[in-house]
């Protein structure tokens, strides 16, 4: 049994990755029919395989992100995780109930409806070293219900907002 560093692929995670599978196992010299022996005989391998391909993926996949977020109802958190330490932005509401980070709005509604119905933006940040390997904290943000996050033009606004902040 091998330690994992992340965790299994779930069934409909790896019949998405069939193909990359496939290609995994050739690349260990392992065909298709061996495959099929190997889960019939030996399937205690042919799971020790699966942990292998699934370290993998997750591995290939967390090196290339460099952004994660979380979203609350009143609250974002953007972390930029291509960096040591981590660094955190963030913006969340006061004193209205009114707007929603979960919908998707844009900051254009978000000011419509803190001139509507008042309260305040506020901006934050906090930076973190990572405990463990980089991909590792990544991981863990994931299963705390980060996001990967492919544009992050908001962390850039929030660090000019920031930036604009009297001190």
């Amino acid at each position: 049994m091998i330690d994992m560093k992340y965790r299994r692929l779930d069934k409909e995670e790896l019949n998405a990755l069939e193909k990359e599978f496939i290609q995994f196992l050739s690349a260990h010299s392992i065909p298709a029919e061996d495959w099929e022996k190997m889960k019939s005989k030996t399937p205690d391998e042919a799971e020790q395989w699966l942990d292998k391909f699934s370290d993998f993926v997750f591995e290939k996949t967390l090196t290339d992100v460099d952004f994660m977020e979380l979203r609350q109802p009143h609250t974002i958190q953007i972390v930029q995780v291509n960096t040591s330490p981590f660094l955190m932005r963030g913006i969340r509401v006061i004193g209205n109930q009114h707007i929603n980070f979960l919908d998707q709005s844009s900051p254009k509604t978000w000011q419509k409806i803190l001139q509507e119905h008042g309260g305040k933006l506020q901006t934050f940040q906090a930076t973190k070293k990572p405990e463990k390997s980089p991909n590792e904290e990544k991981f863990k943000l994931m299963n705390a219900g980060y996001l990967i996050l492919k544009d992050p033009r908001l962390f850039y606004t929030l660090e000019e907002l920031q930036t604009d902040e009297p001190t």
